[in-house]
């Protein structure tokens, strides 16, 4: 891993070697920056937010069309201005990709979150019931039984009633039996859930922000589009690794969980970016931004700021 002198250095070396794709950039960005301050953005103001990541006008366009098609946006028509916010698909994303993102794990209570789906499920709603259920936390503890170590159904509710399988997947609440052996846990979940993928890109992650906090400390002269470039890529990058993140209690992980270092080292960074981040928003999009107050959408994040 590369040290770098400068914050140019740092983010010319990130988009070379660690260059995401301009679609989860632009997910990354609604979901981050754009709605919290507002609902919607002009396509034009999008493009300009997108330029220092080395995307042009042609790929943001071919970007927000294939979004759109897959329903993460959806787009209104106001004379010749096209504006995008966020669709159906895009809301209910972001809604659970915050909770991962931004805010602390809760402390476990010993509940668990069970989905049964009967044998006459037909084998595509199977498969995308799976599908979400593993992108929220859950494992495959036998054919066609899911299980989640929560204190609370909410999760699988939303997955089920999401895809239209209520009438079909069954939900249960269940809790750890008192005296259950530690080492019983710790088998239950080296079998069912795969925390090497995880592990890798937490690392990843800490390595690749390693040089930040130097490089970004008050007196550093940071700039305002500098911010806004760190900060979109650095929740990108810690984003994809959460998605990694089956989100399992602390209490079931390794003593030595790479995922409390990189959680730290986001908070610290986003605490010194993101005023800046804002400042570069409403210069940009030269939309009606309220810079006096702060969001509450953003200010209780990484349980506060």
């Amino acid at each position: 891993m590369h040290s770098h002198d400068t914050l140019d250095a740092w983010i010319t070396g990130y988009l070379r070697d660690h260059a995401p794709r301009a679609r989860s950039l632009i997910v990354t960005l609604f979901g981050d920056t754009v709605m919290p301050y507002c609902d919607r953005i002009w396509l034009g103001n999008l493009i300009a937010l997108m330029a220092p990541f080395g995307v042009n006008e042609r790929l943001v366009r071919t970007s927000v069309s294939r979004l759109s098609e897959a329903g993460w946006l959806t787009s209104q028509r106001e004379g010749r201005r096209s504006y995008y916010t966020l669709g159906s698909a895009g809301r209910r994303r972001f809604r659970h990709a915050y909770d991962r993102v931004y805010r602390p794990p809760e402390a476990w209570r010993g509940g668990w979150s069970i989905v049964f789906a009967p044998k006459a499920l037909p084998p595509e709603d199977r498969a995308r019931l799976r599908q979400e259920l593993e992108w929220e936390g859950f494992a495959s503890s036998a054919s066609g039984v899911f299980l989640r170590p929560a204190d609370d159904l909410e999760a699988a509710g939303d997955v089920i009633g999401g895809l239209g399988l209520a009438a079909q997947a069954v939900t249960f609440d269940a809790r750890t039996t008192p005296g259950v052996a530690p080492e019983a846990l710790s088998k239950l979940v080296a079998g069912a859930w795969s925390l090497d993928p995880a592990i890798e890109a937490y690392r990843g992650f800490n390595a690749q922000m390693a040089d930040l906090p130097a490089l970004i400390k008050p007196g550093a002269g940071l700039k305002d589009q500098h911010a806004f470039v760190v900060q979109t890529l650095m929740i990108d990058a810690f984003r994809w690794a959460t998605l990694r993140d089956p989100q399992l209690p602390a209490a079931l992980l390794p003593a030595d969980w790479p995922g409390h270092q990189a959680r730290a080292l986001c908070h610290e960074l986003y605490r010194q970016l993101y005023m800046h981040t804002r400042r570069h928003l409403a210069a940009t999009t030269q939309d009606s931004i309220n810079l006096s107050t702060i969001p509450t959408l953003i200010s209780s994040r990484f349980d506060g700021l």
